[in-house]
């Protein structure tokens, strides 16, 4: 599905509406057509566009891995639309997806910089807080440059995570 704005300010109701669009009749990737290349921005991949500025290095993706306690699979389950519920309000997100091998549960999220991260980790530490008692933080990594993970490093340093540094990619 394609829908066309006419500007910049119609281009972001544009992409708020077609995320609504999505997830009400739970089919995929809706494509917002403004502006042209021409104007600057690219495609992000995920039927979004982006401003061309937007470097891989200041996109930042948080990689939490949770093995939920026995017998708590289908209450650790039954918050997943609550995260998906409050993470859709937030500008800041990308993608944000949940994965399950039996009982580890992955979550595949990523933000436009730092600060949208930390934006989305106050808009869930409720929830991530409930997960945190019927489920063990297995592993947690952070990706991205190293300018946007510094401001990360204090607020989440006591829970250990493995930090990887953005080096090099395929710039859109």
């Amino acid at each position: 599905m394609n829908l066309v704005a006419e500007d910049a300010k119609s281009s972001d109701r544009v992409r708020s509406l077609s995320r609504n669009f999505c997830k009400s009749r739970n089919i995929g990737t809706v494509h917002a057509i403004w502006p042209p290349a021409e104007a600057g921005l690219g495609y992000s991949g995920d039927g979004f566009y982006i401003p061309y500025h937007m470097s891989n290095a200041s996109i930042v993706s948080i990689h939490p891995y949770f093995k939920v306690q026995d017998g708590k699979l289908e209450e650790f389950k039954s918050l997943l639309p609550e995260f998906v519920a409050k993470t859709s309000t937030e500008e800041g997100c990308l993608y944000y997806h949940f994965t399950m091998n039996d009982d580890v549960i992955f979550c595949r999220e990523a933000y436009v910089d730092g600060d949208a991260a930390l934006a989305h980790l106050d808009n869930v530490g409720q929830l991530l807080e409930k997960a945190l008692g019927i489920a063990e933080l297995l592993r947690l990594e952070l990706h991205g440059g190293e300018a946007e993970l510094a401001k990360l490093r204090e607020p989440l340093g006591g829970l250990t995570p493995q930090w990887f540094v953005y080096q090099d990619g395929v710039e859109s």
